[in-house]
């Protein structure tokens, strides 16, 4: 807990500093308030070319400086937070559980991007490096070029093993009419959305908008987070609108255009968190909504090999820190038991909650239908239920609560 309070603290002093010393009183060019987080930026010393940009959510935190000069502006930024997509309105909603279980784990990160401002266009490249504790560093390219109608942006993430997956986000608009298609693949889970988002006046809203979204995730590794949706939307404000000093022209390095970058930035960190935890093994694993079901897979899997060889298999299974359940991969034991370890060897971050394993083929010398003494008092030990597969394909459940034994249904054999 001391180790998270300093994380915070040396951001939030940053910020202090940067707008206590770097910033004449007066100066703030504006805010931005985005669908669930906030943007700012301010003159260096009132320096116009140099340019200070802080991005607050609830759980994401952004400092950057950025510095243009002609045709070409610069932007470090550096931060901490687990929900970087409520800075950024590109991947706002995706649900991390279509592509990994480690939930909305807190990290830092660091990047910066340039881009060049064209007669015809604007062209930004960049990168973020992840970090966080027990995973490997992540890193987020990105490219993007943009017009005053069209935009089309590229991400690559990367894992210390390669590739883990790739993002675009294409936005077209005619005057008030924006249309937003979206769309991230990682190995065999991906998500896609497309919004159609209109202008539609009336006395009461005078400046509403109508969107319709269509929405769709799927994923091979957690059937629990596939989803569908259409949404229509009416969103406006009563009385005045804000007058919004971000609104500039970004052509000449303004405000606009500050945030505008920083905004691409916070988008290239947002999607490599949702895309990967940064550790291949947990990205591919297999995960259930219910402790029952990622026994009867595993058992479902390895019985049929355990009663053919007559060797029993076992191992653990273990809740993720998204409250998802896996299974760790079947140990082979010999032909009347199994060690399978400490429950202490499931990934960082998840607990085990039961153990699984088979009795082998049919053998007269054991009651292989049933739990064995030895079975039920390991579990008790270990303070984990228990799960069986048998030689005649039952799978049965042992509470280590109650103490009760009882048959859930029937596994492969």
């Amino acid at each position: 807990m001391a180790i998270k309070s300093l994380r915070i603290g040396w951001l939030g002093t940053l910020t202090v500093v940067g707008c206590v010393v770097l910033i004449p009183a007066g100066q703030a060019a504006g805010d931005e308030m985005s669908r669930a987080g906030r943007w700012m930026t301010y003159p260096v010393m009132g320096q116009r070319a140099v340019t200070s940009v802080f991005g607050l959510a609830e759980q994401a935190q952004v400092f950057g400086l950025t510095m243009a000069r002609r045709r070409f502006s610069g932007l470090t930024f550096a931060g901490q937070g687990s929900h970087l997509s409520l800075l950024s309105d590109h991947y706002a909603g995706v649900d991390s559980r279509l592509f990994h279980p480690s939930g909305n784990l807190p990290v830092d990160y660091q990047g910066g991007g340039i881009r060049y401002r064209g007669a015809l266009a604007y062209i930004d490249l960049g990168g973020a490096r992840i970090t966080s504790s027990g995973v490997g560093d992540r890193h987020s390219w990105y490219g993007q070029i943009s017009t005053d109608v069209f935009s089309s942006s590229l991400f690559r993430i990367e894992r210390e093993d390669g590739v883990a997956a790739y993002a675009v986000d294409v936005r077209a608009k005619v005057r008030d009419t924006l249309l937003t298609v979206r769309q991230i693949e990682a190995g065999s889970a991906h998500d896609r959305q497309v919004n159609l988002t209109l202008p539609y006046a009336f006395s009461v809203y005078p400046q509403a908008k109508l969107e319709l979204e269509f929405h769709q995730g799927r994923s091979l590794r957690f059937s629990g987070s596939n989803s569908g949706r259409v949404m229509l939307t009416l969103r406006g404000s009563f009385g005045r609108s804000p007058v919004l000093a971000l609104a500039a022209d970004s052509r000449d390095g303004s405000s606009d255009g500050v945030r505008d970058v920083a905004l691409l930035g916070a988008a290239a960190v947002a999607v490599a968190l949702i895309a990967s935890s940064g550790d291949a093994d947990t990205d591919a694993v297999s995960r259930w909504s219910g402790q029952q079901d990622a026994a009867w897979n595993a058992l479902n899997d390895i019985n049929p090999t355990s009663v053919s060889e007559n060797i029993e298999y076992g191992s653990w299974i273990y809740r993720n820190t998204d409250a998802t359940f896996s299974a760790l991969s079947p140990v082979r034991g010999t032909v009347n038991s199994v060690n399978i370890g400490s429950p202490n060897q499931v990934p960082s971050g998840a607990v085990a909650t039961a153990s699984y394993h088979t009795h082998g083929g049919d053998d007269a010398l054991y009651d292989s239908e049933n739990f064995s003494p030895t079975d039920l008092i390991t579990d008790n030990l270990w303070k984990v239920d228990g799960y069986l597969g048998t030689p005649l394909g039952a799978f049965k459940f042992h509470n280590y609560i109650t103490g009760g034994v009882s048959r859930l249904g029937t596994v492969a054999n």
